[in-house]
C-alpha cells in the first residue's frame, strides 16, 4: 500500500491538515466501519451467548497479536491496556515503591506518569532536559542516579517539546528497570519495545484507533506483582477466593474490550497507514517534504502533524484553505437616540481660548497658585471692624456722674 493509498483511507484529511493527533488521531474508514457494523450486530442480536463470547474473546487475542507485532514483542507480553496512563499505574503500584525509594524521570512528563509516582509517594530525582538534544541528556539524567534509584521513568518522546529522550542508552548505562511512557512515540516513529522493562503507550493517537485502548509492554511478566486483578487475571478460581494466575502479560488485562473497540482496533491503520508510515520514515527530498505540505495548489499532501507551542496534545486542526475572518461585533454602546437629544441640549463650542482657560482653571497647580494669591491678598488687606449683627443689644454706657 503505498502512502497515498493509506492517506486516502482517512476522510478527515481530505479538507483538513490534522495537527491533533497527539490527543486524538483521525479515524479511518476502515475502522469506524468495522465498530459500526459490530454495533449494528450487538444491536440486532443482542450481547449474549457462547458464540458471542467467543467471538470477542477471539478478537482480543487478534488486537493482542497485531499490537504486540508493530511494537516488535511477543503477544504474550503484552497486556491489553486502556491507555498509557493505565500502564503507568499498573507498574508503579505493582512495583510496591514507598517513600525510601528514589525514581529518575525528566521535567517533560505528562502527568499520566507524574500521578502514579505522586501517589506512591517516592523521592522524585528530576532531571532537567527538556529542551537539551540528546547527548547532553544522557548526562543530565545519570547525574541524577544514585544508590537509591529503583526506577526510571520518563517519556520516549517529551509531549512538550517533540524531542526524543535517550532511553535505550540509558537503559544501557544504567541496567535499572525503565518505565517508557510511549504516548506520543508509538506510531510516530518506529518503536522496539522488546529492551525494555515496562512500555506504555495509547491507540487514539499516533496509531489513530478507538478511544479507551492501549499496550503495557512487560519484558517479564512474571517479575511484577498483580494489584488490581481483573477477570482476564485467573485461569481459575475456586469458591474460596484462590485463584489461578493466567500465563503471560494478559493477567495484566483491565478488564472486558466491547467487541466494537476490538473490532476498531483489528481494523485500525496497523494495517493501513502505519505500515505505509513505517516505510515513510527515509529521508525524503525537499521537493517530496514541500508536496506533502500541501503545496499543489491548497491540496493535502500529507496530514501534517506538527506540534504547536505548549505541546503536542495542545495542537490543533488546521484547514488548508484559508478562512474567512468573522465580523466583530460591535460593543453595546449609548442609545443612539439619547446621544442625538443629548448633542441637541449641548451648548455650543468655546473658543479655543476659553477651552485652555477651563483646563487651566482645573489644574492643581493653577488651584494652588490660587489660594496662594488669596491668603497674601487677606494679609495685606486692612482689618474692618466687626458689624454688629442684627437684633444684637447695645452696650450699656454709665453716666459720668454715677461713676464719680
Amino acid at each position: 500500500m503505498t502512502f497515498e493509498e493509506a492517506r486516502a483511507q482517512f476522510p478527515a484529511l481530505e479538507r483538513l491538515a490534522y495537527l491533533n493527533a497527539g490527543t486524538n488521531g483521525p479515524l479511518s474508514r476502515a475502522t469506524a466501519e468495522a465498530m459500526a457494523a459490530q454495533g449494528r450486530i450487538d444491536l440486532e442480536q443482542g450481547r449474549g451467548g457462547p458464540a458471542y463470547f467467543e467471538a470477542a474473546l477471539a478478537l482480543r487475542d487478534e488486537v493482542r497479536a497485531k499490537l504486540a507485532a508493530f511494537v516488535n514483542v511477543a503477544p504474550e507480553n503484552l497486556s491489553l491496556a486502556t491507555s498509557t496512563t493505565n500502564g503507568c499505574n499498573m507498574v508503579v503500584a505493582g512495583l510496591g515503591l514507598g517513600p525510601d525509594d528514589e525514581v529518575v524521570t525528566t521535567d517533560g512528563e505528562h502527568f499520566g506518569l507524574l500521578g502514579a509516582l505522586a501517589v506512591a509517594r517516592v523521592r522524585l530525582r528530576v532531571a532537567r532536559v527538556r529542551e537539551l538534544p540528546p547527548d547532553q541528556a544522557l548526562d543530565a539524567l545519570l547525574t541524577e542516579v544514585t544508590p537509591r534509584t529503583r526506577l526510571l521513568a520518563l517519556s520516549h518522546v517529551c509531549w512538550m517539546t517533540g524531542n526524543r529522550f535517550p532511553v535505550t542508552e540509558l537503559k544501557e548505562a544504567t541496567g535499572l528497570p525503565i518505565l517508557i511512557d510511549g504516548a506520543q512515540s508509538v506510531g510516530a516513529i518506529p518503536v522496539d519495545a522488546s529492551g525494555f522493562d515496562y512500555y506504555a503507550f495509547s491507540c487514539q493517537k499516533w496509531l489513530c484507533g478507538p478511544d479507551s485502548m492501549g499496550g503495557l509492554t512487560l519484558a517479564d511478566p512474571d517479575s511484577l506483582p498483580l494489584t488490581a486483578p481483573s477477570y482476564f487475571a485467573q485461569a481459575s478460581h475456586d469458591e474460596e477466593g484462590g485463584f489461578e494466575l493466567r500465563a503471560g502479560a494478559g493477567r495484566f488485562d483491565p478488564g472486558w474490550t466491547p467487541p466494537g473497540r476490538a473490532q476498531g482496533g483489528a481494523g485500525q491503520p496497523a494495517r493501513l497507514g502505519l505500515r505505509a508510515r513505517r516505510e515513510d520514515h527515509r529521508p525524503l527530498p525537499r521537493t517530496a517534504c514541500r508536496a506533502r505540505r500541501g503545496g499543489h495548489g491548497g491540496q493535502a499532501g500529507n496530514a501534517r502533524h506538527l506540534p504547536r507551542r505548549g505541546g503536542l496534545g495542545r495542537a490543533r486542526e488546521a484547514p488548508l484553505r484559508r478562512r474567512r475572518r468573522r465580523p466583530r461585533h460591535p460593543r453595546p454602546g449609548p442609545d443612539p437616540r439619547v446621544v442625538r437629544l443629548v448633542d441637541e441640549r449641548r451648548r455650543p463650542r468655546a473658543a479655543t481660548g476659553c477651552v485652555v482657560a477651563r483646563a487651566r482653571r482645573r489644574s492643581a497647580a493653577w488651584r494652588r497658585s490660587r489660594t496662594r494669591c488669596a491668603r497674601r491678598a487677606r494679609r495685606r488687606a486692612p482689618r474692618r471692624p466687626r458689624r454688629r449683627r442684627r437684633g444684637s443689644p447695645q452696650p450699656r454706657t454709665t453716666p459720668a456722674s454715677a461713676s464719680s
